[in-house]
């Protein structure tokens, strides 16, 4: 079954805040992050309820983000050297998938093991950093929004000069 979810940033958020919004406009998720300066954790929540936490490897060759769910920890390692994003899952349910944007780094695309599971596109022109994203796999739906919340923070990083390159 297919699910749409929109993901837009909060304005005016100190620590930083996402919000997964169903067709209807209601919240799904929220991800926040923690007051910090060289690291934050970010959490993301279902309603009040802690779904996974999320934190940058600081002193990594290659962007790497650790993820933690109930179920599981895993990886999502960014690959360099490539002339668009791309993320490798290392772990987890969706260990091994596939995550390949589109040149002009608009667009992405989640494969794993030979499917497309999850398609988003970015609003060109919008204030709060606006991604429409389409599952086409609703199984481990709070793992796929954990790793959409690393790649988004992957790429704002990037967007703000952040040291989150490097090589392979």
């Amino acid at each position: 079954m297919q699910k749409i979810l929109t993901i837009k940033n909060k304005l005016l958020s100190v620590r930083g805040e996402m919000l997964f919004l169903n067709e209807a406009d209601r919240e799904i998720y929220s991800a926040k992050g923690e007051f910090s300066f060289i690291n934050p954790t970010w959490t993301l929540l279902k309603g009040q309820h802690e779904i996974a936490r999320i934190k940058r490897k600081l002193w990594s060759w290659s962007s790497k983000y650790m993820l933690e769910t109930k179920q599981t920890s895993f990886e999502l390692k960014r690959k360099s050297w490539s002339w668009t994003r791309k993320y490798l899952v290392l772990g987890g349910y969706f260990n091994g998938a596939v995550i390949t944007g589109g040149f002009w780094d608009t667009s992405f695309e989640i494969v794993h093991r030979g499917k497309i599971i999850v398609k988003g596109d970015n609003e060109l022109l919008s204030l709060r950093d606006t991604c429409h994203v389409t599952f086409y796999d609703d199984n481990q739906l709070d793992d796929l929004a954990a790793i959409l919340v690393a790649m988004r923070l992957d790429k704002k990083s990037d967007d703000s000069g952040g040291a989150a390159g490097g090589g392979d």
